[in-house]
């Protein structure tokens, strides 16, 4: 009906994605109670673990080292070990990640990137609480380093937890997976 949308839909794609898709994106997560992102900021993948591939590709290159709760994601460790980083575990407890924990850690270290699942963690299904979110971003900017944070499983939360991206947005990466949300087989 619309061949100028067939031919936009053909043509080469911003690396960022299509500017619909972020608006729509940036709407859809909005009303999922997620933090209001400027479509601008979005960037759309073929899905979460492609994000995270970009994410690490982008931050991190082969003997450089990655901090993850002592329990990760996985994939995420599959990652790292194909890129050649260096897993750095970080104790956590019956909440998730620890703060003094977390610092120990890097003040030991070189790493300045913490991959993180601070909501519905996976594999434990914790969730940090607000005190301890607003603790990890004061250690994150003090000590200067990046947050990535995996918001994938807490999209199916119905009440968002404040995410570490709002609390300290100018170092926190989000990645998440909407293919998971809305089908998750």
């Amino acid at each position: 009906r619309t061949p100028e949308r067939l031919v936009a839909s053909l043509n080469y794609q911003d690396d960022t994605g299509p500017a619909p898709h972020q608006r729509t994106l940036a709407k859809w997560l909005r009303e999922r109670g997620l933090p209001d992102i400027n479509p601008g900021q979005l960037t759309v993948t073929s899905g979460g673990q492609q994000s995270l591939y970009l994410t690490l590709r982008t931050l991190l290159r082969p003997g450089d080292s990655i901090m993850a709760e002592q329990y990760t994601y996985p994939v995420l460790s599959a990652m790292a070990s194909q890129m050649r980083l260096h897993m750095l575990a970080v104790p956590i407890d019956e909440e998730g990640l620890m703060p003094s924990e977390l610092e120990k850690v890097q003040k030991l270290t070189d790493s300045r990137v913490l991959y993180c699942q601070p909501t519905c963690h996976n594999p434990t299904t914790s969730t940090l609480g607000e005190e301890r979110r607003r603790e990890l971003a004061e250690v994150a900017r003090r000590l200067d380093f990046l947050i990535i944070e995996n918001i994938t499983q807490a999209m199916y939360m119905e009440k968002q937890p404040l995410t570490l991206f709002e609390l300290a947005p100018e170092r926190t990466i989000l990645v998440g997976s909407f293919s998971k949300l809305t089908a998750p087989g």
